[in-house]
């Protein structure tokens, strides 16, 4: 699982990269790195359990799960695509929250094998 955390965030950060536009325009909205990184985790979390499902249900279905994650976290689409821009013309600030999101994932990761032995036994 923590290799295809690592390759997902990869992909992600060179969609960002490939999206970024020109100039050094920081968000007017900087969302705090403690923020992004429950926000980045939450959002692979979700995009893994989406692979399950196929088509049209799984592009409705999440982007209605988005949507409440972000509204969740108290963020617009707007407000945390553009922290993403930003941070993709940034990649020293961009690894280091991706460090900690591979933490939290793993962390997670634990929480739950634990979890699932206890119920087991």
């Amino acid at each position: 699982m923590r290799r295809s955390v690592g390759i997902w965030f990869l992909s992600l950060w060179f969609v960002y990269l490939s999206c970024a536009k020109a100039g050094e325009q920081q968000p007017i909205e900087i969302l705090p790195d403690s923020t992004l990184v429950v926000v980045m985790t939450d959002a692979f979390i979700l995009q893994s359990a989406f692979r399950q499902t196929f088509g049209d249900i799984r592009d409705s279905m999440s982007e209605v799960y988005t949507q409440q994650l972000l509204s969740k976290h108290g963020i617009t689409l707007d407000v945390y695509n553009t922290n993403m821009e930003w941070l993709s013309r940034h990649p020293e600030k961009l690894d280091s929250i991706y460090a900690k999101v591979l933490q939290r994932a793993g962390s997670l990761e634990d929480k739950i094998s634990r979890a699932s032995a206890n119920l087991t036994e």
